[in-house]
């Protein structure tokens, strides 16, 4: 488009001085089908060397007045130039060009752009916006009227959206502009890299004003909120006045906390830095803390008073020990070493104005400062949970500091927060800060886990290689865009997550149900009802924390070994005479697996195996006919010469016959006895299968982590089948034992012990990081049996609430 054709088009100013010289066009299609979707055009008109460039330093001409966006001396104001002159120049006409944008018809085509401006009133500036024209050079009264490089629309929603969505760099989009416009040269196309930047900029701050309601005075219908705010707010979480009523907040029971109570989640990032080089000092974000980002100059301010005040407090927990190591080498070349960030712990919403620059490190100080400012619009919640991967070293002088830095309202909230710590990284803290901050036990904290926080550090952190190189506060802009974007992205999407959560849930509900009806039937209802009772805060008892769900088992795991010398001890305070059943008992039973293990093996040459068994076998018979003379009609004494293998011997104990026939063959209290010694040995089988689970699951995280190559391989696999191996010989020993107990008596209903098949010899492998759907997964029922056995009533009663520590 040539001079004249902009006359044509009534746009007023001198354009006279304009050589006739045809325009150069950077045009960029996304076409999909053949049919071109987006155009953008970028139009430049060359000015003679003669006259000055409007994109040109700004430092040497007249000061327009003090900038609206922050105040500064006379002296700091003579040292200003480049972006920082251009975005306070411009902040003059933002009303101006929004109430334009507001009002802007449609011009889809790129032919109709320039041809458009006909029959508009208004400035230049005015007539580019309602022509879907942006001018990145319209910050002056100047330039204003004579704009000389104009972006359309299209483009700006594209790079604003591409930046956002793929967290591509400006300059490779202009790259590929300039490629698009001339792939064969693109060097020959004029570079507009630097007015790219600050056209994006003003127009991503104009659309963020557009979207957050602010251009359409969204303030009087939520007065409650802050006034300004430019961000997107979770709208599940509860917030008074806006979803919930004050009245129902005041009224809710204990037992409705989990609907009314806040859960936030913190936590700093350390790739979203600032690196210390030479900047522009008088650079300021157009937000004005208005967005995601605390108030700057506030920020400045209390952090300078701050670290007058002493150093930083001592950590006592290994998790903050180590990782205070970071400062060491992690900070070194950076002004701002990262950012503490607020989000909602449910939905992952990053909340207005909380988020902090850190300088060399995650001090307590910094992320005061943001809850400060979260605080300020939560007073009249009644419960608020804040999950902090340090919340065991962070909350120890919380409110000692709140009322030295905070005094007053804000100071007064901090009581009502409970604290937390996500569950993955509580696995890396001592016990007590399990005992007492772990999501699992805390009371109305639901399925939360704290770790929603982490996902968006993995996509805003792709946004670090540009935003680390920016200006201080064109980098607070940037990054307020990118919250921004992340918080509509789980706006939209809300709908469709929480019903597809809601309909997993429902599929494994009725499983979890059952589940937890079984282990409740395990226990006797007097029991239950002692359960229920306890108080399951934690409480200090000697200098250590005491909590009903740590485990103080003092009599350790069930074995038969247990049960033997309790049956002995008994045998002992009664009848002397008794102990030399119960020894018969227990060597029968020792021999029986003696037998297994040689059925078992596939190397029959065990000829010093065979002959000891064979004598001991011989032996037991022996002293079972004097004590049992019954039996020699029923068995025989040993095995008949090359009839029998040894492994097939029958031993005929108690188990062998029913109970018809043990009374008959007065085997009534040798049953007893093997009855209570069989249920040791159950136990002990359950307890060596869970061993092998767990040997076996730890081999093949391993396998999968260090073992490649064929040879290495192949040897793995051959191990990993031995351990198989030994998770069958574990289900073989219980359910013989069980199926004696079954003859002998055991009800079949019992919920300690019950049948075991092989499709159940599996667990969770705990050595593997938590994968996702492992807490719908329902474990075999032999991993919540572990009572010891042989016990009285009353040792069973106080094993079972744990009384005895």
């Amino acid at each position: 488009m040539n001079r004249r054709a902009y006359r044509r088009a009534g746009v007023s100013g001198n354009y006279d001085t304009f050589e006739d010289e045809e325009d150069t066009e950077l045009h960029a299609a996304v076409s999909h089908g053949g049919h071109t979707s987006l155009s953008a055009t970028i139009h430049e008109h060359d000015r003679p060397a003669k006259r000055q460039r409007v994109d040109t330093p700004l430092a040497s001409q007249p000061n327009s007045g003090a900038s609206p966006l922050t105040e500064k001396s006379s002296e700091t104001a003579s040292r200003k130039q480049g972006a920082s002159v251009i975005m306070e120049n411009f902040a003059q006409s933002f009303d101006m060009f929004q109430d334009a944008i507001l009002s802007t018809n449609s011009h889809p085509h790129i032919g109709q752009l320039c041809l458009g401006y006909g029959g508009i009133s208004g400035t230049p500036g005015t007539r580019m916006s309602k022509s879907k024209l942006h001018s990145p050079q319209s910050t002056d009264s100047t330039s204003i009227k004579q704009p000389s490089t104009v972006f359309t629309f299209a483009l700006m929603k594209h790079f604003h959206i591409s930046t956002l969505t793929s967290k591509k760099s400006a300059y490779d989009y202009f790259a590929g502009l300039r490629s698009l416009t001339n792939n064969a040269f693109p060097d020959e196309v004029p570079d507009r890299y630097r007015e790219l930047l600050q056209m994006s900029r003003i127009w991503n701050y104009l659309t963020m004003v557009r979207q957050s309601g602010q251009a359409h005075n969204i303030d009087a219908l939520l007065p409650h909120r802050r006034q300004g705010s430019l961000t997107v707010r979770c709208p599940a979480c509860p917030e008074v006045t806006f979803n919930v009523d004050q009245a129902v907040v005041d009224a809710a029971k204990k037992e409705e906390t989990h609907k009314y109570t806040l859960f936030l989640s913190v936590d700093g990032n350390f790739r979203l830095q600032r690196k210390n080089k030479n900047t522009d000092p008088d650079d300021v974000a157009l937000n004005k803390g208005n967005a995601y980002f605390v108030p700057s100059e506030a920020y400045k301010k209390y952090q300078a008073v701050v670290r007058k005040s002493g150093p930083e407090e001592a950590a006592t927990c290994s998790h903050l020990r180590a990782s205070r190591m970071q400062n060491i080498a992690k900070f070194k070349n950076a002004a701002v070493s990262g950012v503490v960030a607020f989000q909602c712990a449910r939905h992952g919403f990053y909340l207005p104005q909380s988020i902090v620059d850190l300088i060399k490190g995650e001090a307590f100080c910094f992320t005061d400062f943001a809850l400060c400012y979260v605080l300020l619009e939560l007073m009249l919640l009644h419960w608020i949970l804040l999950s902090y991967d340090i919340w065991c070293q962070y909350q120890v002088n919380l409110l000692k500091r709140f009322r030295q830095w905070f005094p007053g309202p804000i100071a007064d909230q901090i009581p009502k927060i409970r604290g937390a710590i996500p569950k993955m990284h509580i696995e890396n803290h001592v016990l007590a800060c399990m005992l007492l901050y772990s999501f699992t036990y805390l009371p109305y904290s639901g399925e939360t886990w704290g770790e929603n926080i982490e996902g968006g550090w993995a996509e805003q952190n792709q946004s670090a290689g540009s935003t680390k190189e920016m200006n201080d506060g064109h980098r607070h802009d940037a990054l307020d865009d990118i919250f921004g974007h992340w918080n509509w992205l789980k706006l939209i999407s809300m709908g469709k997550t929480l019903s597809r959560m809601y309909k997993a849930c429902l599929e494994t509900l009725e499983v979890r149900e059952a589940n937890f009806a079984s282990l409740t039937d395990m226990q006797p209802q007097d029991v239950i009802q002692q359960w229920k009772a306890m108080d399951i805060s934690p409480v200090m008892v000697n200098g250590a924390i005491v909590s009903v769900y740590e485990a103080r088992i003092a009599g350790g795991p069930p074995t038969m070994n247990k049960a033997l010398q309790t049956l002995v001890d008994e045998s002992t305070r009664a009848e002397e005479e008794d102990c030399d059943v119960i020894w018969l008992i227990n060597s029968g039973i020792n021999l029986q697996e003696r037998q297994m293990a040689i059925a078992a093996q596939t190397n029959t040459n065990q000829v010093n195996q065979y002959a000891k068994l064979s004598k001991d076998i011989e032996n037991w018979k022996a002293k079972q006919a004097l004590m049992f003379p019954g039996l020699s009609t029923v068995s025989s004494t040993g095995r008949e010469a090359g009839e029998e293998r040894i492994e097939t011997v029958p031993l005929s104990l108690p188990s062998s016959f029913s109970s018809k026939d043990r009374d008959r063959l007065g085997l009534t209290h040798a049953a007893s006895v093997e009855l209570t010694l069989r249920e040791g040995q159950a136990h002990d089988a359950l307890a060596e299968l869970r061993l092998a689970i767990k040997t076996v699951n730890a081999n093949v995280h391993f396998k999968r982590q260090n073992i490649f190559g064929q040879r290495q391989v192949t040897r793995a696999e051959q191990h990993l089948r031995s351990l198989q191996a030994e998770k069958r010989v574990a289900m073989e020993k219980y359910c013989r034992a069980y199926n004696a107990l079954l003859r002998l008596g055991h009800s079949p209903t019992d919920k300690q012990l019950q049948p075991l098949e092989e499709s159940m010899l599996w667990g969770k492998n705990m050595t593997e990081r938590h994968k996702k759907g492992n807490s719908r997964l329902t474990e075999p029922w032999f991993w919540h049996t572990g009572r010891p056995s042989a016990q009285t009533p009353d040792e069973e009663n106080a094993w079972s609430l744990e009384s005895k520590y």
